[in-house]
C-alpha cells in the first residue's frame, strides 16, 4: 500500500513527473484505492494502471504486462513459519504469474532466506535470469554474477554502504546474518535447531525392551498443518525420560482424524492428548462428541512466542536430546527412503529448519509439552504428600505479624 501511495503521489503532485508525462492524469476518483490505481486511458477494463498486493493475497484482475516481485520471501515465511513456504511459491506460479500476459515482463527482487525457498528455487530455473549482487570476503567491492555478463565487480557505495559501514553492521548482527542478508548465503547445516537428534534414534533397539506397557502415554497432534500428525510419547513415570513409540500422519478430512485419534486412543490409553491451539482443540473436542467418544482428554496448547523460547520452545528439545532425555527405539535399520511416521520425523528433525516442513517436528513438541505438564502436576502432588496441610504452621499461630508487601504476605 505504500508502494501505491507514493506512485499516486508522483503522478499528482511531482513537478519532475507532470513534466515529462503530462498526458498521465488520475482517472475518476473512486478509482484510486489503497490497493490500485487507474489513470485516464482508452482502455474499460477493470485491472488497475498499478496495482499492489502482498504475496499470499489472492490478486484481482485477470492480466498485467509487468509483473513485479518485492521481496516476496522474508523471515516469518521461510524461517518462523517454513509452512509457509510452499504457499508462497504456490501463490507466486499459480496465482502471480498466470496473470502475467504472453509478452509480459516478470522482475524478481529479493534476498535469499533459506536453500529452499521460493527465491532459492528461481535461481535454478533456467526461465530465469538472474544478476546476484553480494559484498566480497575482503569488503572491498561487490562481486556481481550475472546471466549475461559473467562475473565482475563494482567498488563499493561509499557514500552509503562503504567498507567500514558494512564492517559496523556485521559487528551489530554477527556473521551469519550479516552472510545472508549481504552475501546471499542461504541458511545451512551450521543453523540446524537440532543438531543433536541423530543420538536419540536407535536402530538396534526394540520399543519392548525399553517401554514398559503400563507406562503412561500422552499424543501429540498438529491437526491442520500440511499433514496430520498424531505423536504418541511414552514416558518413565520416575524419570520423565521419553520414548516415541507411534507417529501417525497422512491428509486426513476432520472425520479421519477423529477417527485415527479414537484408534490411538484405545491402544494406548493417553492420560491427555495435547492439540495445537484453542480453536483446533474446541473443533476437535465437538468433532469427537459427535462420535461419542468425549471421554478423550483433550486439552489446548497455544503456539506463540514460546516457540522460538530456548527454556520451553523448539529449541529447549535440542537440550533434551543432548542430554538423553529421549530414546527412540527403531526396532531395525530403515531403508534411507523410508516415509514411516519415524524415519519423516528424524528427517525433519536432523534438517530442521531447512528442510521442507511435515509437521511431525511440532507434533512431537506439543507430545514433550504434555509429558512436562504431567511431570509439574506428580511434582505438586509429591510436595503435597510429603507436606501435609496440617504439619503447615502459619504465622498468625506463631504469633508474628504477617507484612504486606503490594498484594502479597
Amino acid at each position: 500500500m505504500s508502494r501505491v501511495s507514493s506512485i499516486s503521489r508522483y503522478i499528482s503532485e511531482d513537478k519532475d513527473y507532470k513534466k515529462l508525462y503530462p498526458g498521465v492524469v488520475p482517472a475518476k476518483l473512486g478509482d484510486w484505492t489503497k490497493h490500485k490505481l487507474i489513470v485516464e486511458r482508452d482502455s474499460k477494463s477493470k485491472d488497475g494502471s498499478v496495482e499492489a498486493w502482498g504475496v499470499n493475497t489472492s490478486g484481482t484482475g485477470s492480466r498485467c504486462d509487468i509483473l513485479l516481485f518485492d521481496d516476496p520471501v522474508d523471515l516469518r515465511n521461510a524461517i518462523l513459519n517454513p509452512a509457509l513456504r510452499e504457499q508462497v511459491k504456490d501463490s507466486i506460479k499459480n496465482v502471480w504469474l498466470s496473470r502475467l500476459s504472453p509478452e509480459g515482463l516478470a522482475v524478481y527482487i529479493a534476498t535469499i532466506w533459506h536453500n529452499d525457498d521460493a527465491t532459492s528455487e528461481l535461481l535454478v530455473n533456467p526461465e530465469w535470469k538472474f544478476l546476484v549482487m553480494k559484498v566480497a570476503e575482503d569488503f572491498e567491492s561487490i562481486e556481481c554474477d550475472s546471466a549475461f555478463k559473467g562475473k565482475y565487480k563494482i567498488p563499493l557505495w561509499e557514500s552509503y554502504w562503504n567498507k567500514k559501514a558494512l564492517l559496523s553492521r556485521l559487528a551489530v548482527i554477527g556473521k551469519r546474518a550479516f552472510n545472508r542478508g549481504f552475501r546471499q548465503q542461504a541458511l545451512t547445516d551450521e543453523d540446524k535447531t537440532f543438531p543433536s537428534s541423530e543420538v536419540i534414534f536407535k536402530e538396534d533397539i526394540k520399543v519392548t525392551d525399553v517401554v514398559q506397557p503400563n507406562w503412561p502415554k500422552v499424543m501429540g497432534i498438529d491437526p491442520f498443518g500440511q499433514q496430520v500428525v498424531l505423536h504418541t510419547l511414552a514416558y518413565n513415570p520416575y524419570n520423565f525420560k521419553r520414548y516415541p513409540i507411534d507417529i501417525v500422519r497422512g491428509k486426513f478430512d476432520p472425520s479421519r482424524t477423529v477417527n485415527e485419534m479414537i484408534r490411538l486412543f484405545d491402544k494406548h490409553s493417553h492420560q491427555i492428548i495435547v492439540c495445537e491451539n484453542n480453536a483446533a482443540q474446541e473443533a476437535i473436542v465437538q468433532w469427537a462428541k459427535e462420535k461419542g467418544r468425549a471421554d478423550m482428554p483433550i486439552i489446548p496448547f497455544t503456539t506463540g512466542r514460546q516457540k522460538a523460547d530456548p527454556a520451553l520452545g523448539l529449541p529447549s528439545l535440542e537440550v533434551e536430546f543432548a542430554n538423553g532425555a529421549w530414546l527412540v527405539a527403531m526396532g531395525h535399520k530403515h531403508d534411507s527412503d523410508c516415509q514411516c511416521g519415524f524415519c519423516v520425523w528424524r528427517n525433519e528433525l536432523f534438517n530442521h529448519p531447512l528442510a521442507k516442513a511435515a509437521d511431525t517436528v511440532m507434533a512431537s513438541w506439543f507430545a514433550r509439552e504434555g509429558v512436562r505438564f504431567l511431570a509439574e502436576k506428580a511434582r505438586i502432588v509429591a510436595e503435597e504428600a510429603a507436606n501435609p496441610v496440617d504439619d503447615i504452621v502459619t504465622a498468625e499461630e506463631l504469633g508474628v505479624e504477617p507484612v504486606t508487601i503490594g498484594d502479597h504476605y
